[in-house]
């Protein structure tokens, strides 16, 4: 890789991390909050409310479930 490639690999990846950042404060609610955390593979958050670890773990299942179905599918 060249100095710029390496420049611009660099900089992608600190604007994806804004980006990331940015997503999770803009979202709505609690509930997709707690959605986006989950399939950002975020820790579930401390003193949250009712409605995002709902969020939370819906999202989660949903995730578990498809990793199922595609094991089963073989897939994985």
């Amino acid at each position: 890789m060249s100095i710029l490639t390496d420049f611009k690999v660099n900089a992608d990846s600190l604007i994806d991390g804004f980006q990331a950042q940015f997503d999770r404060y803009v979202v709505k609610s609690d509930f997709e909050r707690g959605e986006w955390d989950c399939l950002h593979h975020f820790e579930a958050s401390n003193n949250e409310s009712a409605a995002y670890y709902s969020g939370y773990l819906q999202a989660y299942a949903h995730l578990e479930n498809q990793t199922h179905i595609d094991v089963k599918r073989g897939e994985l």
